[in-house]
């Protein structure tokens, strides 16, 4: 007979806790990451995490996982769900995942999304089994100490001006990390950058790692070299850095665009799916 098993608002643990059964229940993951109260306040941030409707799963008491919920209308995004190590193949993650439905139609939510490690076969069945349909494949890129072409007229610009860009010109169902209201929650160290009619949002520029954030030209002006041009002036800007995009790339735009400037994908890829409830 299995151990039965309880959600509890995510809430009623502190930040430590929170970060530390987070970690736990994605080691051994496809892309283990260690969390820490401050990371993991950032994201809460970011990504619009409720902790009051995020749960942490308990059997017999004990804290085996979590699921990180954020909302946005009638819209929930299942932002992360893990379980820890000693606790995965024993129906954890499924039991969980019909509690978190059953929770967001009582919410009357039309909508549930989420994003999957496309490697990730036991999630992508589990996810499926439930009604998830996938909308899309995503993909990263990185490229290390690019060469560029310096241009005097790049200038910095305010982030949420490139968000209400990306909002107007970019569809409606981007995932939601590369959304605009997504990058419209950015703030310092983050910066924004123009040139021409192409923009660019990107992480803390001192660090050695740069991550594009978004990248997005003018309606009309696509295809006219803009979005290169701003890039290799970065790269001249910011020199000896490695350039990254998350693996919440679309595959369908602009699918050979970073690969022309020398960037490389990254192994692991994603897919952005949809259940709608």
């Amino acid at each position: 007979m299995s151990a039965s098993l309880d959600l509890k608002p995510a809430i009623e643990l502190d930040l430590k806790e929170l970060a530390d059964l987070l970690t736990r229940s994605f080691e051994k993951y496809f892309l283990p990451i260690l969390f820490t109260p401050s990371t993991f306040a950032s994201i809460v941030r970011l990504d619009g995490i409720d902790l009051n409707t995020s749960r942490v799963f308990l059997r017999d008491e004990e804290p085996v996982g979590c699921a990180l919920l954020a909302h946005r209308g009638w819209t929930t995004r299942l932002a992360a769900m893990g379980v820890v190590p000693e606790a995965r193949g024993s129906g954890v993650g499924r039991r969980a995942m019909e509690q978190l439905i059953a929770e967001s139609r009582e919410r009357r939510d039309k909508i549930m999304v989420l994003e999957v490690i496309e490697q990730n076969i036991v999630a992508l069945k589990l996810y499926k089994s439930y009604g998830f349909e996938m909308e899309r494949s995503l993909t990263g890129f990185r490229i290390d100490k690019p060469q560029g072409i310096a241009d005097k007229n790049l200038e910095e610009v305010d982030i949420r001006q490139i968000a209400r860009l990306l909002s107007n010109e970019a569809p409606e169902n981007l995932p939601w990390q590369a959304s605009a209201g997504t990058l419209a929650q950015m703030g310092r160290p983050n910066c924004g950058f123009r040139l021409g009619a192409a923009y660019a949002a990107i992480s803390d520029p001192t660090k050695p790692q740069i991550a594009i954030r978004s990248l997005v030209v003018e309606r009309g002006e696509q295809r006219k070299g803009h979005a290169s041009r701003l890039l290799r002036a970065l790269f001249t800007k910011f020199p000896e850095k490695t350039w990254a995009i998350s693996i919440i790339w679309p595959e369908e735009i602009a699918p050979h665009f970073f690969e022309s400037l020398g960037f490389r994908r990254e192994e692991l890829s994603q897919f952005q799916m949809k259940l709608v409830l």
